[in-house]
């Protein structure tokens, strides 16, 4: 690249008639406009600090940068290489273009667990509701989840075990038979979770990962997630902000189990009892990773 007079480019994209490429050189502040058949730089856009990533529409009129260490995308016209901003959180990274929907009505998805909400583990149960409620709110607040061509927001059954492993199996056949479950969300205690997925099994339901032991909650600023919870700290202000107090181990590790059983139902585009099961038992979604 010595001959283009640029540092090292990142995600570049090429206009669909072949004619220029557009390079982010993000040590350089800018986005290099690259005539194909010249190889030569026509034009030098500074669209922000450290650009990543261009993309080029599918009909060529505009592209779009990400600016990792602005607040904001760069919409490109294409005909005039003028551009505007589209005001964004910090640091924006990656792009994507995806088609156009609406859908006209949304339909429920209802959910279900039977969690020990009072009794010796009721505290422990309680936190977790709290996590899978603001994973919800988030779910519905962003506006539900597109599976195939359906519009579907998280509708959460909660049973009380009152901390007695004895009652998690007729709870859960309640949540089947009498609450018509679609989907199982893991309940507190490894011991417990067995039981529930034995059920699950047997009836071909879905049943979200198991929830693990306890997790050391440390908000930070290291980035933890993609594009949902994107930091911890970004977590727990939120979550502070929806309760009024701070997230525990708890209620964060059921916000991710929510967050795992939506990359999983996004990556399939189907409710398939089988599809989503096996993403659930193989997907690594580095949620919350250090």
């Amino acid at each position: 690249m010595n001959h283009l007079n640029l540092g090292p480019i990142l995600y570049s994209d090429i206009t669909p008639d072949q004619k220029y490429v557009l390079a982010p050189a993000p040590f350089d502040h800018q986005v290099a406009v690259i005539d194909v058949d010249s190889g030569q730089v026509i034009k030098r856009l500074v669209t922000g600090l450290n650009p990543i990533n261009v993309l080029v529409s599918p009909e060529g009129q505009y592209a779009y940068v990400s600016n990792a260490t602005d607040k904001h995308l760069s919409k490109i016209d294409l005909h005039t290489f003028e551009f505007t901003s589209i005001p964004t959180h910090a640091g924006p990274n990656g792009l994507a273009f995806i088609p156009e929907f609406t859908s006209s009505t949304h339909k429920k998805l209802r959910m279900g667990v039977a969690l020990p909400l009072t009794g010796k583990e009721g505290s422990k149960g309680r936190e977790m509701l709290r996590g899978y409620e603001y994973w919800k709110s988030t779910v519905i607040k962003g506006g539900g989840l597109l599976i195939g061509n359906q519009v579907y927001d998280p509708d959460i059954v909660y049973l009380d075990t009152e901390s007695n492993q004895d009652k998690l199996k007729s709870l859960t056949h309640e949540l089947l038979t009498q609450y018509q479950v679609q989907v199982l969300l893991s309940t507190y205690g490894i011991d417990t979770y067995n039981l529930e997925k034995e059920i699950a099994d047997a009836q071909h339901i879905i049943l979200t990962t198991s929830p693990g032991e306890e997790m050391i909650w440390n908000p930070d600023n290291t980035a933890r997630g993609y594009d949902y919870f994107v930091t911890t700290n970004l977590y727990e202000k939120g979550y502070i902000t929806q309760y009024n107090f701070k997230p525990s181990s708890w209620s964060a590790l059921a916000s991710a189990i929510g967050l795992k059983f939506q990359n999983a139902c996004q990556t399939a585009n189907t409710l398939d009892y089988q599809t989503i099961t096996a993403l659930l038992n193989n997907g690594d979604f580095h949620l919350f990773y250090p």
